[in-house]
């Protein structure tokens, strides 16, 4: 009797800590003054490196390659307008006559560069959200409990699941 109660209390802590998944394996999205910043087991994710972790998650992958293509697009046409703007800057300051609509069209392509930046940081956190969300940590605390407690026939150890 005792080597058999011995056995399965070896057998309960034996399972107490074993885990399929640690929770580093998440992802965390850290919000700072210039946008967000993704990080992983200490080191910082650019979006490429969250697109190949994020391929066993269609729904996560599929996110995470709509932020890529929009912030692809946003840096691209708010480096064009910055051009832009900066070649205006540059000929107002010779002396020249500034051309205005040249300039407007600088501004507006930098505003619609850094809104779609923004919305690649959106559709990159649901992303990290829909990947996180999918990630099973399963272990013997989560779906049982083992207490020390009052019974109906004294103290005991009740066995949950």
């Amino acid at each position: 009797m005792k080597k058999t109660f011995l056995f399965f209390v070896f057998m309960v802590l034996g399972t107490l800590f074993s885990y399929s998944q640690t929770t580093t394996d998440s992802i965390l999205v850290i919000k700072g003054f210039g946008g967000s910043y993704f990080v992983q087991d200490g080191k910082t994710l650019s979006l490429r490196d969250m697109k190949s972790i994020m391929t066993t998650n269609q729904e996560a992958f599929k996110q995470i390659k709509s932020a890529k293509a929009n912030a692809t697009a946003g840096y691209v046409l708010a480096f064009a307008g910055g051009f832009l703007v900066g070649w205006e800057i540059g000929t107002m300051l010779r002396g020249a006559d500034m051309n205005v609509p040249v300039l407007g069209a600088g501004v507006g392509l930098v505003t619609t560069g850094i809104v779609l930046s923004k919305r690649a940081e959106k559709k990159a956190i649901k992303a990290v959200d829909i990947y996180n969300a999918g990630l099973k940590t399963t272990s013997f605390w989560d779906a049982h409990s083992l207490d020390l407690g009052f019974c109906p026939n004294g103290i005991g150890v009740t066995f949950s699941f």
